[in-house]
């Protein structure tokens, strides 16, 4: 490994994105995502994990911290508090929970293009599973989850696995359709054109029109709103009466 990657490695290994957090948690539960992030609301977990929530920089891939905000009033930052209970806590943390809680969803939809993109939101992953055992505590399962968290970076990577498989197998499943709808498009076309073969065969055979270069006059002086022109008209007689020949 190269001293680039091998310092990547270590940077993103100390956080985990929230999505991956909670696949985690809801893989090992089985239960689903809306069910994690109520469990995690419900024992305010945007409270305990506060000072551990972090953005990471597209440009630098450096994290920062977003739980605290500056004051003017002393000019330095301070962590955010809640107005109602006085208690710190992470708002960021506290949106993305509700989110998933109402929509059974990770990803976030631009309610304009409906374009739909990960938060960009992590958490010290230390600390997320500190916070977790002190959760699970009070249901007396902290040995439990203990133990299972040691190995959360393995079972994330299987996760990842698992949604890699399943796109691979989507995607192999829409080249197949892609594939069927171009068998049936010329089969589609050649169905057109011996319809209008069938139609000039009728028109004549019922004395309507004497021959086909009369169908092609009328269509093209009489048939207004259309767009049919002399040429085109021709051309798709052609192409029927070639296609009815090699049959």
């Amino acid at each position: 490994m190269g001293i680039i990657q091998e310092v990547k490695t270590v940077i993103n290994n100390q956080y985990i994105h929230v999505e991956d957090a909670i696949k985690y948690l809801a893989k090992i539960e089985e239960v689903s995502y809306e069910d994690v992030a109520q469990f995690l609301l419900k024992n305010k977990f945007f409270e305990l994990c506060a000072g551990g929530s972090y953005t990471k920089s597209q440009y630098t891939g450096n994290f920062s911290c977003i739980d605290e905000e500056y004051n003017e009033d002393v000019g330095c930052f301070e962590p955010f508090i809640d107005c109602e209970n006085g208690n710190i806590y992470s708002p960021r943390t506290e949106e993305f929970l509700k989110h998933v809680a109402i929509n059974n969803e990770l990803l976030k939809t631009d309610w304009l293009t409906g374009l739909q993109t990960p938060f960009n939101l992590y958490w010290e992953i230390d600390s997320f599973k500190q916070v977790i055992i002190e959760i699970y505590s009070k249901y007396e399962a902290s040995e439990c989850v203990t133990e299972r968290l040691n190995n959360i970076q393995g079972v994330v990577a299987i996760i990842h696995q698992e949604e890699d498989r399943i796109r691979q197998t989507q995607l192999q499943m829409r080249i197949k359709q892609l594939e069927a709808q171009e068998k049936k498009e010329p089969n589609d076309r050649e169905s057109l054109l011996n319809i209008i073969y069938a139609l000039k065969e009728m028109v004549i055979d019922k004395g309507i029109k004497k021959n086909q270069a009369e169908i092609i006059d009328y269509l093209t002086n009489e048939a207004d709103g259309y767009g049919l022109s002399e040429a085109s008209l021709k051309a798709k007689f052609a192409e029927a009466n070639k296609l009815k020949k090699s049959n």
